[in-house]
């Protein structure tokens, strides 16, 4: 993924679930009280919050790319090991 990037269908899929997704949250109380609440500590206006599904969809393959080549590295990752209890 690194070095290819997603796939114009993978991207496809990923942009209609965030849509999906944004539209779902965005009819809920606690997802605008939570982000009225924290505007101006973020710097970000309401047009931003309503902007935010044109901002998804603007993502290109090779941003995603780029972006995932940039943080994917070994010393950032976790690995969790899960066992139950004796």
């Amino acid at each position: 993924f690194a070095r290819e990037g997603p796939t114009p269908e993978e991207l496809t899929v990923a942009k209609k679930q965030t849509a999906t997704l944004l539209d779902e949250v965005f009819k809920t109380p606690d997802f605008w009280r939570s982000r009225l609440a924290t505007l101006d500590y973020r710097g970000l206006t309401l047009d931003d919050l309503l902007d935010a599904p044109a901002q998804y969809e603007r993502f290109t393959g090779q941003e995603i790319q780029e972006a995932f080549a940039r943080y994917n590295r070994p010393e950032t990752r976790f690995r969790f090991i899960i066992t139950p209890r004796p």
